[in-house]
């Protein structure tokens, strides 16, 4: 028992020994008052407690923003801005260029289609000017009745376009066959004549 309180009244003498070193220090260094005395007094006494206190949790600082952190975000969206706006400039530039290709083709399409009209046109009229050279030269071998006969058969104008190519006295006979035949063909005689008359008081005029 008595090896116990000679233990603690060590003890109490290492506390105020303490004690006075830290006072004999911070009042060298001007530092102390009644608050600090009373803190040094209440670590001495509760360690554990004091240490306990001084660990306390970090605060995570909230990020402040900055004028240079709002004009760098402005910044960065003008910069997307703009590389949108290219984007759009270079869409539209394809497109442009793809209604030019198309309109180009388009042309071209129709020139083709012109050409092809042209050429199936011109064949079509070469063959229809050998076939009357063909009936041409069937009519002109045949007596002036048939040929008659055969020129009833067909309108008015393929009649006109047949006797263009024939000579001039072979028509005035079929002429007169034809004005000596029925009502049908006297008055188709008398419809090429008109035409004829027509043909060439068209030409004069010309």
């Amino acid at each position: 028992m008595r090896k116990f309180f000679t233990l603690l009244a060590g003890l109490a003498l290492i506390a105020i020994f303490a004690e006075g070193l830290v006072v004999a220090a911070l009042m060298a260094q001007g530092r102390l008052n009644n608050d600090v005395v009373n803190e040094i007094r209440e670590i001495l006494r509760n360690p554990q407690e004091a240490k306990a206190a001084a660990i306390k949790p970090e605060v995570t600082a909230k990020p402040t923003v900055t004028l240079e952190d709002v004009l760098r975000e402005r910044a960065l969206r003008v910069l997307q801005i703009g590389e949108r706006e290219r984007e759009y400039q270079r869409l539209q530039g394809l497109v442009s260029d793809s209604r030019s290709a198309v309109l180009k083709d388009l042309d071209l399409l129709t020139k083709e289609k012109e050409l092809f009209a042209l050429a199936e046109q011109q064949r079509l009229e070469r063959e229809q000017s050998e076939s009357v050279e063909r009936v041409r030269a069937i009519l002109a071998k045949s007596d002036i009745q048939s040929v008659a006969d055969q020129l009833m058969k067909l309108p008015l104008d393929e009649n006109m376009l047949l006797l263009q190519g024939m000579p001039e006295k072979r028509v005035a006979e079929l002429l007169q066959t034809l004005a000596t035949g029925d009502a049908k063909q006297s008055k188709r005689g008398q419809e090429i004549i008109q035409s004829v008359l027509k043909m060439k008081t068209d030409a004069a005029a010309n």
